[in-house]
């Protein structure tokens, strides 16, 4: 493993290091979950498209995966960040689930994604 420079704060060659240089190349999902995310609806990409400008920043859309109680096929939707406001309430946050696309205005299929 690389040893770090003491004066500059580098981490040399080590596999950290190049896992963290902004230099890095970013690879995109892989899988299940990129499957998943190739497309949140069935008239838009969006997610897909996002992150593939967002991979330039080392950075993807959080998505959450539904997996409904009729059987129907499991589908993704853009996550929506919500957090507790009184402490002592014991429930957790409420979830907030998109039905339409954030980012196109595309209604989502009941269901689907």
């Amino acid at each position: 493993m690389g040893q770090i420079d003491e004066q500059s704060g580098d981490l040399g060659a080590s596999p950290l290091a190049t896992a963290l240089s902004p230099a890095a190349p970013v690879e995109p999902a892989s899988g299940l979950a990129a499957d998943a995310l190739q497309s949140t609806s069935a008239g838009c990409n969006c997610i897909a498209e996002m992150d593939a400008q967002l991979a330039e920043y080392n950075t993807r859309i959080q998505v959450t995966f539904a997996f409904p109680r009729d059987g129907s096929p499991s589908y993704t939707r853009p996550l929506l960040g919500t957090e507790k406001v009184a402490p002592r309430v014991r429930r957790g946050p409420a979830l907030a689930i998109p039905t339409f696309c954030p980012f196109c205005g595309v209604r989502y299929q009941s269901g689907q994604s």
